[in-house]
Order: structure tokens, then sequence, then C-alpha cells
């Protein structure tokens, strides 16, 4: 199953807790770099090294054929762009859940306005991780 399937599949079930999403994966990515190495066997493999909006730069295990006569650059740089997003899941999980914690630590702040708190609470309900956020920094002269 690859991950539009899996979103698919989701949405069918209709769970719709804050999670991280292929949407999120292709907007953190800015940058893709394909690097090659050939080896003294002939086999070529490649690594795609993928550019986040922040700057941090993450790789994920090489692309390679066992026969090189198989090789193929376009299948292979496929392989490797699969295999640094699947990098890329964890960290946003990561992230995802930081900015929750930070939501619900301010849902608590008495500073908070009933309109602020308003507004975080639909954003957490609606797993809006993009509300979340600008609701926090909004938010962010109380915390």
């Amino acid at each position: 199953m690859n991950d539009q399937q899996i979103e698919q599949e989701i949405q069918a079930k209709g769970l719709t807790a804050p999670r991280v999403t292929p949407a999120d994966i292709d907007a953190v990515i800015e940058h893709t770099n394909i690097v090659e190495f050939r080896a003294p066997s002939g086999q070529i493999l490649r690594w795609a090294v993928l550019t986040c909006r922040n700057g941090y730069a993450v790789t994920g295990r090489p692309s390679v054929a066992v026969s090189p006569e198989n090789d193929n650059a376009e299948l292979g740089e496929k392989m490797a762009i699969d295999n640094a997003r699947d990098e890329l899941w964890p960290l946003l999980g990561y992230e995802l859940k930081t900015t929750l914690s930070r939501a619900t630590d301010l849902l608590t702040n008495p500073a908070l306005t009933e309109e602020g708190r308003e507004a975080l609470q639909l954003a957490i309900r609606a797993g809006d991780s993009a509300a979340i956020a600008s609701a926090l920094s909004s938010c962010n002269a109380l915390s």
C-alpha cells in the first residue's frame, strides 16, 4: 500500500484526529537532490536528499539494482525519493505531537481569551496542524 492508498483508507474510515498526511510531507519538502555513487561492481546507488522548508535535510536508504544491467535512473530516483520521504514521517509526527502538547498546555493558561481558547479548541478538534500553529503563534505572547 502506498501513502495515498493509506490516506484514502484513513479518510474512508472517518479517522479525523490530528495526523501527518501525505500533503503535509509534500508541503515540507522545498528541494530534492539526487546523489549517485557507482560501486566497483558497477552498481549505481542513489540517495535522495530532501531539504525541508526550515533548512533541515534528510536522506533515506539508497536505491540500487542487484544487477547493474537492471539499473534504471528514473526508477532508481523515484525509489530513493520514497525512501527519503519515509524518514520525514516520524519527524513530522514528533513536530505535530509537540504542537498539540503546546496547544493543550496553552488551553489552561488563564490569560488566554475565550475567543483564543475557542479557536484553539476548534483547530485541535479539526486536526488542522496549520490552524493549530497559527493559533499558537497568535497566543505566543501568553506563553
